[in-house]
């Protein structure tokens, strides 16, 4: 009696287990919160000239939701065999229709900024409950890697990892021309489940007939979960995609249509720039300077010598500026383990800020917020926002001072606007023109425009006499032992200087120069009271490299941003071309 207990706990167990791995579980009514996919069967087609007959057949199903009106498919029309390396993959919708081949009301919104076209199907004016069907039949071309020497391959997302809704079942069937088979094929790879795993082991693949493989889901697919396929082959069996007539004879024809245009476009550019922009030379030899010219501040400085933009190496010079002003307390924060790194913090002072420009308090604003210290890392992926705007105040500061001619600057923008809309035209003709002659002819224009664009802005008659002026503050700077009785009759220029130093990208000379100065018994009774260091004594070596590794980090934060092939084992799911996603709405 026992043995026969035993052995119907055990089946119920295993059959319990079979239907908890059913590939499509039904779905109480009661269950359903939104739109998800029943079954999504993908009949893919390779064709000899590197195209795709796709055909995708959706049971959706919103249950007795409300305001429900259809499903929505986005597909990418680029893929990226390798880092930065572009290719495109035009798709040409052939229908929208349900099973019975009715066609559908829907949109088409093509994304040229994303690289995806997407179909919203369905009529906003219409509801709908329940299941639905969806078959979408369209054309990709363009598919095929053919970079490597020993192989071609197909890599391609079957029904892609961007979906927004669970997908119960998916079967794909690829099919694929007769020459490749269940014998000539080299290598198939399958990967399974979010974007960059290897394989979640959430679909198999079979052969089900000579030369189609068929891959099927082994469980719900949940949002974001897709699956891609990798089947490498012997080459010359697909062609590259046919060039049309254009694209055969468009270099013989542009060669002697365009090859003037890059002259043209450097003879226009010269002569702007030799009317608006070219400096005067104040024709005099540089002379030292023994003060902060106009005692501009770091971020001044900067966007005066780049003629309106705003590095962030300045901004990190401010900021020790300010600290050397009293503003700030800068602290190192050491390494806390093996797979910690060093961080920064900044300390607000009570000192109060109407001394300051308006881009000085800005920074304090921006860096600290309500808050009375941050740390360096926190400002990670946030602060970049807030660049423009203390460009922006810096220089309104200096215009306002007449240092540039405003001519200049919207010549400037006349050329920036021109070799933009030239690069997006280019860019957005890729698909209909794609002659080596005319891309090399069009680059070289737009690098002419883009380069007289920023040699463009001219200083005033007093913007070339500040300009001679920091020449000669850097000199000084540079050449300090030869001016020994000037530093003897300053206070604390040393650190009054630094931030210009760690500007110019002088740190390292000027610590050096001063320690010749000033020797080192100055250095070893030396403490500034606007730094902590992690270090036990003040040592300058040690502050020197310190204070390079803070700026380094300071501008990295400042300005962060928050951002293959599957032969050989190499790939992973979602990676490939074709995919995309979708959802209901």
């Amino acid at each position: 009696m026992k043995k026969i207990l035993s052995s119907v706990f055990l089946l119920s167990c295993f059959l319990t287990f079979l239907l908890s791995c059913s590939p499509a579980s039904a779905r109480n009514t009661n269950q359903i919160n939104d739109w998800y996919i029943k079954d999504f069967q993908s009949t893919i087609t390779v064709n000899k000239d590197s195209s795709l007959s796709i055909d995708e057949k959706i049971v959706a199903d919103c249950g007795n939701l409300s305001n429900k009106h259809g499903i929505f498919r986005v597909l990418p029309t680029v893929y990226y065999p390798e880092s930065n390396v572009k290719v495109k993959t035009p798709v040409e919708l052939i229908s929208i229709t349900d099973f019975n081949s009715v066609p559908y009301k829907y949109s088409t919104t093509n994304d040229t900024s994303n690289n995806t076209v997407t179909w919203k199907i369905g009529d906003a004016n219409v509801t709908v409950h329940g299941v639905n069907n969806y078959e979408i039949k369209y054309l990709v071309k363009n598919t095929i890697r053919f970079g490597d020497p020993s192989f071609d391959e197909f890599y391609w997302n079957l029904n892609g990892n961007f979906w927004d809704i669970e997908t119960d079942h998916f079967l794909g069937k690829v099919i694929f021309p007769s020459e490749i088979n269940q014998s000539t094929v080299k290598e198939i790879n399958l990967y399974s489940g979010t974007t960059g795993t290897k394989d979640a082991g959430l679909a198999s693949y079979k052969w089900s007939d000579n030369n189609t493989i068929q891959v099927e889901s082994q469980r719900t697919f949940a949002i974001d979960e897709g699956v891609t396929l990798s089947v490498t082959f012997s080459k010359n069996i697909i062609s590259q995609p046919v060039l049309t007539f254009w694209e055969k004879y468009s270099d013989l024809i542009s060669i002697f249509i365009f090859l003037l245009i890059p002259i043209l476009v450097f003879l226009i550019c010269f002569g702007l720039w030799w009317k608006y922009g070219r400096d005067i030379a104040p024709g005099r030899a540089v002379a030292p300077e023994f003060e902060i010219p106009d005692k501009r501040n770091p971020m001044e400085m900067s966007t005066f010598l780049d003629n309106g933009k705003l590095k962030t190496s300045a901004i990190s010079a401010s900021i020790v500026n300010l600290a050397v002003g009293g503003y700030i307390r800068i602290e190192a924060i050491p390494k806390q383990g093996l797979f910690s790194s060093a961080d920064t913090r900044l300390i607000r002072t009570e000192k109060t800020l109407t001394s300051l420009s308006d881009a000085e308090k800005k920074l304090i604003d921006y860096l600290f917020g309500s808050l009375s210290q941050v740390k360096i890392s926190d400002l990670r992926n946030q602060f970049y926002k807030y660049i423009p705007s203390l460009k922006d105040a810096n220089f309104s500061k200096l215009s306002a001072e007449n240092l540039f001619e405003k001519k200049g600057f919207s010549v400037q923008v006349t050329m920036f606007v021109i070799a933009g809309i030239w690069f997006f035209a280019m860019f957005f003709a890729s698909s209909i023109i794609q002659s080596p002659i005319i891309y090399v002819i069009s680059v070289i224009s737009v690098v002419i425009l883009s380069v007289f664009g920023y040699l463009m802005p001219k200083r005033s008659e007093a913007g070339e006499e500040l300009l001679w002026r920091i020449k000669g503050f850097k000199m000084y700077m540079l050449t300090a032992e030869k001016y020994r009785q000037k530093f003897n009759e300053k206070e604390n220029i040393f650190e009054r200087f630094l931030p210009y130093a760690m500007l110019f990208g002088i740190t390292g000379i000027w610590i050096s120069k001063m320690k010749q100065i000033y020797g080192e018994d100055y250095f070893n009774h030396y403490m500034p009271i606007w730094y902590v260091g992690y270090v036990g004594n003040f040592n300058l070596d040690d502050f020197s490299n310190q204070l390079n590794a803070i700026s380094t980090s300071m501008a990295q934060t400042m300005s962060s941003h928050p951002s293959s092939s599957g032969a050989g084992g190499g790939g992973f799911s979602g990676a490939g071309g074709g995919g995309g996603g979708g959802g209901g709405w």
